[in-house]
């Protein structure tokens, strides 16, 4: 077996089955002709063992999901687009019939280079496994209780549950703004400026450790 960017190896047989990942019927001349070549399909299976596998925490002994472009109509993939190697991904590691990881990521297919990266070059390449989820959902818990806190008691200063950094806190009439300068979150929620009563805003995260 050979890929023009990992070259000739045979670790495919000692991976878990792969064959339950669905490339999407796609729609484009392009497209079909692309995922029917076995050197791309190929180079796709060795980004998920040498970029997702590692990561895991556990083995897995299968691998099922999508792998769809995300522009897959004609108009879209002529010799200059610049879009049609775009594709969502969305992948699920099981082992003895539990999923134990999932991965979900817009990637781009680098033609020259027969290679998978990030469509987002910000956005790295992280596999969700039982721990990252544990970790996210107490961070997540953490960062409500202490922006409850910090908004009821008119707290100024505060650290990061995450990181221990000093939190930058907005508390304005019709803001309340709490973000930590390493990314870990951003609480962010606009307010009646009156009543103070929240209403709509986001809470982002960081990437996972």
């Amino acid at each position: 077996m050979y890929c023009p960017h990992y070259g000739t190896t045979k670790i495919l047989m000692l991976q878990p089955n792969i064959d339950q990942v669905n490339f999407d019927s796609p729609r484009s001349n392009y497209h079909q002709t692309l995922f029917y070549q076995q050197d791309f399909r190929d180079c796709f299976h060795h980004f998920i063992i040498d970029s997702l596998l590692p990561q895991l925490e556990e083995p897995c002994d299968r691998i099922s999901g999508k792998f769809k472009p995300i522009y897959n109509e004609e108009k879209y993939c002529k010799p200059t687009s610049l879009v049609r190697d775009f594709y969502e991904v969305n992948l699920s590691f099981w082992s003895n019939d539990i999923i134990v990881a999932t991965f979900d990521r817009s990637l781009h297919y680098i033609v020259e280079s027969a290679t998978f990266v990030s469509r987002y070059q910000r956005r790295k390449l992280y596999v969700w496994t039982q721990s990252r989820k544990a970790q996210q959902q107490a961070l997540s818990e953490s960062v409500a209780q202490l922006c409850y806190r910090i908004c009821q008691e008119h707290i100024t200063i505060a650290d990061c549950p995450k990181c221990s950094e000093q939190l930058n806190i907005c508390d304005v009439p019709s803001l309340f703004d709490v973000s930590c300068q390493n990314g870990c979150f951003n609480y962010e929620f606009h307010r009646d400026p009156i009543t103070k009563e929240f209403l709509h805003g986001h809470t982002f995260f960081g990437e996972p450790s």
